[in-house]
């Protein structure tokens, strides 16, 4: 769980306290002459591997090389993990060519493919409520039983939701208020979470004067079954109403950087492939895990990018630039 000042700096990132989300949503790149502008590259023996951001960097350092043995020794290629404080370093070391490959939400992937920084290689999987692997989650705006009847209701609002780059957690949420005629980030109050599942905790459980602090929340569907919410509230479907909802919100992807060489990129989507196969677990630990779930999913498939033109969609929609206009350092 990431705290918070891990929130605060991701939301400066993606939405802009000092600023305003638009622009600093359109912030997230280099000046021109980055990888990707037509430069060929030589052939490398080591690619640098750009992981989640988090504030905890040394327990995620430990945490990842398992995941970089097991690349290097499935790609032939030397993984080397950059653990970023901050998804702002992770756009810029990208665009600056100092990371190869890395996860972005889908938000950020076509904001960084517009830039010409790169291109997507794969889609996160995870299980669905039926146990399903799917790499598509459905994007719910939430309410209490005795909450909103409709979404006019909840101009100036209070409503929970995560970081503005969760495709399924905020960005498709959003898109569907939006259709139903209230601009989100005009209309609402929005009250950021670090998780779908910290959105449907505010949603749910009082302050200690027994009262709630949100009126409705913004989450991605998983967020109701995940372990935390289910702690404190063992029927959050049944605690909630759903007022409105858009389905098919993508989750994360992982993007290898324009430029580099082919072989690179081969060798990158080889390893890559191998996390779906058979001995791609903690076998160590005998936990029968897929590798992929120390950043919470259940596998891994390979992607184009036509999958994500209804993220470009919601983005326009909602009022989100999808152009680079500089960097942030």
């Amino acid at each position: 769980m990431e705290d918070k000042h891990m929130r605060l700096t991701r939301r400066r990132v993606v939405c802009g306290a000092a600023v305003g989300m638009s622009a600093l949503l359109a912030a997230c790149g280099p000046p021109g002459g980055a990888p990707g502008s037509g430069r060929r590259e030589p052939e490398k023996d080591k690619v640098v591997l750009g992981t989640p951001a988090t504030m905890d960097i040394a327990k995620a350092y430990n945490q990842v090389k398992p995941l970089v043995t097991f690349l290097s020794q499935r790609g032939g290629i030397q993984f080397e993990p950059y653990v970023p404080s901050d998804v702002g370093y992770s756009l810029n070391r990208l665009g600056e060519g100092r990371i190869d490959v890395t996860w972005l939400s889908a938000l950020f992937y076509v904001k960084s493919r517009a830039a010409g920084h790169s291109d997507v290689l794969f889609k996160m999987l995870r299980k669905d409520v039926s146990g399903r692997l799917t790499d598509r989650e459905r994007g719910l705006v939430l309410v209490r039983p005795d909450g909103a009847k409709d979404v006019a209701a909840l101009k100036g609002k209070v409503v929970a939701s995560t970081n503005p780059d969760d495709v399924p957690g905020f960005l498709f949420p959003a898109w569907a208020v939006k259709k139903a005629g209230v601009d989100p980030l005009k209309e609402l109050r929005l009250d950021y979470q670090t998780t779908s599942a910290g959105a449907v905790l505010r949603l749910l459980v009082p302050n200690k004067q027994g009262k709630f602090e949100t009126d409705a929340a913004f989450a991605g569907a998983h967020g109701l079954i995940a372990p935390n919410v289910l702690k404190a509230e063992p029927n959050p479907a049944g605690k909630t109403r759903v007022l409105t909802a858009m389905d098919e919100a993508p989750l994360d992807v992982v993007v290898v950087r324009r430029g580099l060489h082919p072989s690179a990129v081969e060798k990158i989507r080889t390893a890559f492939n191998a996390l779906s196969g058979p001995d791609a677990v903690y076998t160590d630990q005998d936990t029968k895990k897929p590798l992929v779930s120390i950043y919470g999913f259940d596998g891994i498939a390979e992607a184009k990018d036509s999958e994500y033109a209804r993220v470009r969609e919601a983005a326009q929609a909602v009022g989100i630039p999808l152009t680079v206009s500089k960097s942030l350092k």
